[in-house]
This record gives C-alpha cells, structure tokens and sequence, in this order.
C-alpha cells in the first residue's frame, strides 16, 4: 500500500488527507491540535469558501454544511477614505455561490471523520524533520 503523511489539519491538509485514503494510501495526519482544540481555538482564516473550492469538497463528500450554510451570490468591497466617505467602492455578483462555515467546525470534523475511517493514523504533535521519514 503507498503510504504519505500530511503535515497540518486545515483547511488543506484535512481534506487533502481525506481524499488521499478514499484512493487507497495509508495516510498519516500529523496535526499539533486536535479537534476540541481546533473548536475552542481562534479563528483559523477567512470563513468565507467560493464555488470551486466548495466543488472539491464536494467530490470528496465533505460539503456536510452545504444544506445548512446561506448562499452568498454576491460580493462587495468599500475603502473608506480619510472623510468618512468611500473612495473606492464596488460589488459584483459571483458566479456560483458561496459559503461561509467556520473552519474551526470544518477542520475538526475532518479530522474525526479521517480518525473515524479506520485506514489511516492521526499523530497530535508539532511536526519536525523526523516526521518526514
């Protein structure tokens, strides 16, 4: 069997960890949080996922908030100049639909569902040069 370790449980590495074991690796997650921590913690990056990062979620079956999660059909930007007034302002609609779940809820869920497949390790430390052997 082809074995691989991702390094990180975000965003990326939780879902790139997903989807390398539904195609047969023995994957190991290595994460220096776990996902309670990851719940409590603070705030990862930007909420907000547009329509083609929702796509891969979804070809890898973890759009589990799609149903849940408001679409966001548009975005809007506004620099507020030195009088209060805006000097640059616009909107624009978006092309697909976007959704705004916290990553914290994402990631942790991730990672349980990972643990939960039973084809796979998850390694709570702060990765180094001798996780990479």
């Amino acid at each position: 069997m082809r074995r691989i370790a991702v390094i990180g449980a975000g965003q990326a590495g939780a879902q790139l960890a997903l989807g390398l074991q539904t195609h047969g690796y023995d994957v190991t997650l290595v994460t220096d949080r776990g996902p309670d921590e990851i719940r409590r913690g603070p705030v990862m990056s930007s909420q907000c996922m547009f329509d083609t990062s929702l796509q891969s979620e979804r070809e890898l079956g973890l759009h589990h908030w799609e149903d849940r999660a408001p679409d966001i059909s548009g975005i809007a930007f506004s620099l507020i100049g030195p009088h209060g007034t805006p000097d640059v302002s616009w909107r624009a609609p978006l092309e697909g639909h976007a959704h705004s779940v916290d990553q914290r809820v994402k990631c942790a869920a991730w990672i349980e569902q990972f643990a939960d497949c039973g084809r796979g390790e998850v390694v709570l430390h702060e990765a180094g040069v001798d996780d990479l052997e």
